[in-house]
């Protein structure tokens, strides 16, 4: 049994040119990095500036809703709510930064016809007849 896959390119060490300031200060003009690495740093950026904030949203839901803690979930614990407010923060961002910068933008031939399959019938027909036409205007069919 033999395991073959492609490494997605997010894992393969990429060489980076610094700037000019930064070159000077390490002494090299030139470092390798994997870009997941770049992509790390960054979110563990985010998350030590902005997940705090988690706290302070929800502390705005509960003044709006004149609660004292979210403890309707495990009474005389606060909440569950309150133990993972920023953890809520940083999975969205981190879901809105995968989809945005590391997620592939190729959609598969799988997930074309399971979205046209939620079209109506009409709008099937038509996006049938629209995709002759580019076909027939590429030289695809004939």
């Amino acid at each position: 049994f033999e395991l073959r896959c492609k490494t997605p390119q997010v894992f393969l060490p990429t060489r980076y040119e610094l700037p000019r300031l930064v070159s000077y200060i390490v002494g090299t003009e030139m470092v390798t990095l994997l870009p997941i690495q770049i992509h790390g740093l960054f979110l563990g950026s985010f998350a030590s500036i902005v997940a705090p904030f988690g706290g302070l949203f929800a502390s705005g839901i509960k003044r709006a809703y004149k609660l004292k803690d979210f403890s309707s979930i495990i009474p005389g614990h606060g909440g569950v709510f309150d133990r993972v407010d920023c953890q809520l923060i940083m999975g969205l961002a981190t879901q809105i930064y995968f989809t945005t910068f590391i997620g592939s933008s190729v959609i598969s031939r799988q997930r074309v016809l399971q979205l046209i399959s939620t079209l109506a019938a009409e709008e099937q027909l038509l996006l049938y007849k629209e995709l002759g036409d580019i076909l027939r205007d590429t030289g695809l069919r004939a």
